[in-house]
């Protein structure tokens, strides 16, 4: 099935691999130095993301990977919104580049991301056990898996927003380099948590492995590029660590939820005016969507 949806694909896009135009060997030269690395990133990518449901049914047990998969489950949901800020961000960074504008809006967009990727991840810590309740009643325990695995979505999206220098300059190795490494120590980090932790040792290993991979992003797009703000995220991943440590923590899940929601308000207040002006954003949009069906 997979060879011959190989060959239908390629029947189908023959214009897109054989134009009926000639290009020269240079332009030709150029296309495989830019998209052989990012076919070979996005391998390394399946392999990063899938090794530790692997080594977890390899190296622990089938009821430990069904808790695993439960929590997944639950922050899985962010998937929805990490492809919605991939096909907004890429196009709307690419025209800014373009217009020599990029650098002066970076600082808005991230300041409105950070909080909004801030506050989701409180809010599904604060709720996991109403969430897990509502949807995987069974895997109760999966609850105390989803503050870790929440790195993985959030701070996906949070390179997307910082890595784009790598793709100004066409340095496209970069992430392939990038995701092996990240991929051989969330291996070996799962190797050697899982026996001792379980399904928790496999979540803190990728909660590891995607702040790890968030920064080595962020880093290298500031070497090949140029400087830009970071603090904002410096503050998101300190905020998010300690919220995700919290449950692990020998306080009253009282003072654990307390804590959780004084750090929501902090942030609320702290990025009041970016919250503000995301909220104006989507009461634009529906009501374009509403004046379009109207």
């Amino acid at each position: 099935m997979i060879v011959f949806g190989a060959i239908a694909g390629f029947c189908f896009t023959l214009d897109f691999w054989c134009p009926p135009y000639r290009t020269s060997i240079a332009a030709q030269k150029a296309l495989l130095r830019y998209g052989l690395p990012l076919v070979s990133a996005v391998l390394m990518l399946m392999i990063f993301t899938s090794s530790d449901k692997i080594m977890l049914r390899s190296i622990g047990s089938y009821e430990q990977l069904g808790l695993y998969a439960a929590a997944f489950k639950i922050v899985g949901i962010l998937a929805v919104l990490q492809v919605g800020v991939n096909g907004f961000w890429s196009p709307m960074a690419i025209r800014w580049f373009e217009e020599g504008v990029f650098a002066e809006r970076l600082t808005r967009v991230e300041r409105t991301v950070v909080a909004t990727m801030v506050l989701i991840a409180c809010g599904i810590v604060l709720l996991r056990d109403l969430i897990i309740q509502i949807l995987a009643g069974e895997y109760q325990d999966a609850a105390l898996i989803i503050p870790l695995l929440v790195f993985a979505p959030i701070f996906t999206i949070l390179s997307e927003i910082t890595m784009v220098g790598i793709n100004f300059k066409k340095r496209t190795e970069l992430h392939l380099i990038i995701t092996v490494v990240v991929a051989a120590l969330n291996i070996l980090g799962n190797f050697i948590l899982i026996p001792k932790f379980g399904p928790g040792g496999a979540g803190l290993s990728t909660a590891a492995s995607y702040l790890l991979y968030f920064w080595l992003r962020t880093f290298v797009a500031i070497r090949v590029w140029q400087r830009f703000e970071i603090r904002h995220f410096v503050e998101a991943s300190v905020i998010l660590v300690v919220v995700a440590a919290l449950p692990f923590s020998d306080f009253d899940p009282l003072i654990q939820n307390g804590a959780i929601l004084a750090i929501m308000l902090v942030a609320t207040i702290l990025y009041r005016k970016e919250l503000g002006n995301l909220a104006d954003l989507g009461l634009q949009l529906a009501k374009s969507k509403r004046s379009a069906s109207g």
